[in-house]
């Protein structure tokens, strides 16, 4: 499990810089598709977030209060993850994207839009890199191939 937190605090971070960045981006252009990155990567810190909380949970140790313990906990942060992309990323991004089409404004310099995009490129594929180690040491671990693990 700390190999989990750790690559989560670690995607939770990236996710989180990428967010920030696309939110100036969409600030200083006023791009509807800037706006729409922006969300879907707030969306994806959020998802992060709630992944984090339900793995640290699940680890908990049964009490008196609980005595079946905790470890379902990641089963549920991961529905409400799951949900809550669809209805935070796809519906904002919808909406915005709708309400741009009816009401265009008018767009400042894309340049810094295609650099931010170019930067979240590179850190996405950083991230597949790091979430494909991550798989082939878990299938290494289980004497298996990476595609039998993956599957």
């Amino acid at each position: 499990y700390n190999s989990s937190i750790c690559l989560i605090v670690f995607f939770l971070s990236r996710n989180g810089l990428n967010c920030f960045f696309k939110f100036l981006a969409w600030i200083y252009t006023g791009s509807a598709s800037m706006f729409s990155e922006a969300i879907h990567s707030l969306s994806d810190t959020c998802n992060q977030g709630l992944l984090a909380l339900g793995i640290s949970k699940s680890i908990q140790t049964p009490d008196p209060s609980h005595p079946y313990g905790f470890s379902n906990m990641r089963y549920i942060s991961s529905l409400i993850s799951g949900v809550g992309i669809f209805m935070m990323g796809a519906g904002l991004s919808w909406y915005h994207g709708i309400m741009g089409l009816l009401h265009p404004q008018p767009m400042e310099s894309l340049l810094w839009a295609y650099c931010i995009l170019a930067g979240s490129l590179v850190s996405e594929g950083a991230t597949l890199l790091v979430a494909i180690n991550e798989l082939r040491r878990s299938a290494q671990a289980k004497g298996t191939s990476f595609y039998k693990y993956g599957m």
